[in-house]
């Protein structure tokens, strides 16, 4: 019996049930996972477009709220500076109306501005009335020099740029008050006389606290439905107005003592930070494609930490500002994550449940054989042939049925062999001769123990080669026993018979007669030559 142990036997062969079982669950596996694959693939490019279909959609309607905000501030600016009032009334006396319809705006206007073709200006949080109101480094000195508003972009669009004397309507980059020091949005509008030429500007200084509340909803409801995301809003020439990183909004310069740095002027300098100056190219181009109002979204790879950002951005027509709003790609792909996870239960469920059922199939297509290789066992070592194969599978009866007739069959073969070799045994027996097996293939000779007796030999004392034969045959006799050994291989007679000396073991030789027989294939190629010896020595002495 050979005694087999884990999924290999003894001799390191693997089972033929674990190797059946292995092959099933490959075979099962292999289809379903390729599917549920190309399934999980397919779900995680969809998932991710529809997640940037619907962030992009989230960013749409922000960018539409802010869009329609500036729509209503330019509107009503416009409509200021087409009063048939501005167009002739002097702008101080404009002032008491301007500071009603601040009060009338409920806090959507910080204050509005009055600007001339020569750079100064007026508002309505006072100015120096020796100078008609117009807003100087110090109102109550009657020689102080004015303010400028000549580098705002506001004046440049509306005033001094508008050599045409177009009535445009502007919205600001973001700035810090000359007058407040506050963060401000001016919306201008340019206010053309009754002949058609600039006569100067009107702008609302919008509410920061207004504007940033606005920003705030919008911000607070983006993030609400991305958790790990970034937002932020630049104006029209890229400047940040807002940002996730808060040190790159705009904010008043300050030197190391913490005190504001003025300008040569006298004004407070600011410090600003623009997309447009960004060291990563993507983010130069999304302020480029925001400039030219072009909205859409580009994946980038986050340096800190290696990960991907998605940077989806949309530009606001009303103002040239545009919004950004930033989101990993690992939350954006969180439904596939989600998805992942039931997917990996559901294949580990089935998984068991196939090797579950592979090994149950293994086990019930191995379990004859293994009957069968037992009863090979027993038939070899103990002669039992009852057996019986117990199996649902028609072929494996078939197979017990036909060993049942092989192992009647290998008995009846068996016993007449017996029968046979008894019966040669006692011939042999009776007779002098002694008997010789030739296989030319192996070269291998069979001798009996009558044969080497015969010569005086005992039973483990000659080799059983045909080489050691021709060793023990007379130097003068080789020659004719080799020329009829072959003249009878090659057909040249009907009969192989000899008579030649051979050597004995007392150094004497014994005249022998050697006849045998050839046994050939179907090509008549002697494959093996039986035969036997007789001494006549004493015949030959006579």
């Amino acid at each position: 019996m050979v005694y087999t142990h884990g999924y290999f036997s003894a001799n390191g062969y693997m089972h033929f049930r674990t190797r059946v079982g292995i092959n099933l669950v490959i075979a099962s596996l292999l289809p379903l996972l390729l599917a549920m694959g190309l399934a999980l693939w397919f779900s995680k490019e969809q998932t991710l477009v529809l997640s940037l279909d619907q962030a992009n959609s989230r960013l749409q309607v922000a960018a539409d709220s802010i869009d329609h905000y500036f729509v209503e501030r330019k509107n009503q600016v416009a409509a200021y500076a087409n009063y048939p009032s501005f167009k002739v009334n002097a702008f101080p006396d404009l002032l008491p109306y301007l500071r009603d319809e601040v009060g009338r705006h409920k806090g959507t206007y910080e204050k509005f501005i009055l600007g001339v073709p020569t750079g100064h200006f007026l508002n309505t949080v006072g100015g120096n009335p020796d100078q008609g109101f117009v807003q100087t480094f110090n109102n109550s000195e009657p020689n102080a020099t004015p303010k400028s508003i000549s580098k705002r972009d506001y004046w440049q669009k509306t005033v001094g740029h508008n050599i045409a004397g177009n009535p445009v309507v502007y919205v600001s980059n973001p700035m810090i008050s000359y007058t407040t020091g506050v963060r401000q949005i001016v919306v201008a509008a340019t206010i053309l006389d009754e002949k058609g030429l600039t006569r100067g500007l009107i702008g609302g200084s919008l509410s920061w606290e207004s504007f940033k509340n606005l920003v705030s909803d919008i911000q607070l409801n983006l993030v609400s439905a991305y958790k790990n995301s970034g937002f932020a809003l630049v104006s029209n020439d890229g400047t940040y107005w807002s940002h996730w990183d808060s040190s790159k909004v705009i904010s008043l310069k300050r030197d190391a003592a913490g005190n504001i740095v003025k300008t040569n002027i006298g004004e407070a300098d600011v410090v600003t930070r623009n997309i447009r100056n960004e060291s990563d190219i993507e983010l130069r181009n999304i302020g480029s494609d925001i400039a030219n109002h072009i909205s859409s979204y580009q994946l980038i790879k986050n340096e800190a930490d290696g990960t991907n950002d998605y940077y989806i951005y949309r530009s606001i027509p009303s103002s040239g500002y545009g919004l950004i709003m930033v989101i990993s790609e690992q939350e954006l792909l969180a439904p596939v994550h989600d998805l992942l996870m039931i997917f990996f239960w559901v294949i580990g469920g089935t998984i068991f449940l196939i090797l579950l059922l592979s090994f149950d199939l293994a086990s019930r297509l191995s379990a004859p054989l293994n009957r069968l290789k037992e009863a090979t066992i027993e038939f070899e070592t103990l002669g039992k042939s009852e057996f019986h194969l117990e199996s649902s599978i028609e072929e494996f009866r078939d197979v017990g049925q036909a060993f049942r007739s092989m192992a009647a069959t290998i008995r009846l073969r068996s016993k007449e062999l017996s029968t046979s070799e008894e019966r040669l045994s006692l011939a042999m027996k009776g007779t002098t001769d002694g008997l010789w097996d030739w296989d030319r293939m192996t070269d291998d000779m069979f001798f009996s123990d009558r044969w080497k007796s015969m010569l005086g030999y005992g039973s483990g004392e000659i080799e059983h080669t045909f080489t050691a034969f021709e060793q023990l045959i007379h130097p003068d006799d080789v020659e004719k026993v080799l020329k009829a050994i072959n003249s009878y291989i090659n057909d040249e007679c009907a009969v192989f018979e000899v008579e030649f000396r051979i050597l004995h073991k007392d150094q004497n030789y014994l005249m022998v007669l050697s006849r045998g027989h050839a046994v050939r294939d179907s090509q008549g190629r002697v494959l093996r030559m039986v035969g036997t010896h007789v001494d006549i020595t004493e015949r030959e002495k006579i």
